[in-house]
């Protein structure tokens, strides 16, 4: 461990934003009178200067009677690029939906879970009254409506193809 002791916050294979995240990781490892595990994602530059990011559990233990630190890395690369698509693919899925000319609505367990401006322009509820645990969306509907509408819901719980027109 005497070799982390002064750890570098300079490292050129850490990307220089986690830089200092990771030596005070790496310190507090080190004065720590006990053993235990942590883990840390971070990212790495290789020797081409290509970007990587890794998952590291990392502990501190006992080795020849010495204690250690014992570094098991994960390249989670793929994962994070494809976090990064999901996220972004979502934020646009997000702007297209808010911008939405549109009454756009998410029910879920028989709430509304989600509703767009252009609902809240329809309905004339805002989207905290709308999306709250007491507000009942069934008010919204004729009532002569109510029987057909539970009926459909119930079929599509049981997993019955029912027609997409009222």
């Amino acid at each position: 461990l005497r070799d982390f002791q002064s750890v570098r916050e300079n490292n050129p294979f850490i990307h220089p934003e986690d830089q200092k995240r990771v030596a005070a990781f790496v310190r507090k490892f080190v004065i720590s009178p006990e053993e235990y595990s942590e883990t840390l994602e971070t990212r790495f530059i290789d020797k081409w200067g290509s970007l990587h990011w890794y998952r590291s559990a990392i502990s501190k233990v006992v080795y020849d009677m010495q204690p250690a630190l014992q570094f098991i890395t994960y390249d989670i690369t793929e994962r994070k690029k494809a976090e990064d698509a999901l996220r972004e693919s979502e934020q646009q899925y997000r702007a297209l939906v808010e911008q939405s000319s549109n009454p756009v609505y998410i029910i879920q367990f028989d709430k509304l879970v989600f509703v767009n401006e252009a609902w809240e322009r329809l309905f004339g509820y805002d989207r905290s009254e709308a999306t709250s645990p007491d507000f009942d969306y069934m008010i919204l509907m004729a009532p002569e409506d109510h029987a057909m509408i539970w009926d459909r819901r119930n079929k599509r719980k049981l997993g019955d193809k029912i027609e997409s027109n009222y």
